[in-house]
């Protein structure tokens, strides 16, 4: 038998008033899945400093997404060209 994965691919909002609830939608989504998952897309949402092209951060949205990453135990794949 094979091994079952899967594969969600999002594009985050861009207000901050809706990223919390995306987040919580994308735990729900994990909840109800079995096995290895691969999460992709555009977050709208960052979880360190290094990835915004200016100074202004909102540390708020960053430590939400910071542990949610945690808890769901992803890991960011690097793009090595």
């Amino acid at each position: 038998m094979g091994l079952t994965w899967w594969i969600t691919t999002v594009y985050g909002p861009t207000s901050d008033s809706a990223k919390a609830d995306f987040l919580q939608e994308l735990r729900v989504l994990r909840s109800m899945l079995e096995g290895p998952w691969c999460l992709r897309g555009d977050f709208n949402l960052i979880y360190r400093s290094a990835d915004k092209s200016n100074d202004r951060l909102d540390l708020r949205t960053m430590s939400w997404f910071c542990r949610f990453l945690n808890d769901m135990g992803l890991e960011e794949l690097y793009l090595n060209v």
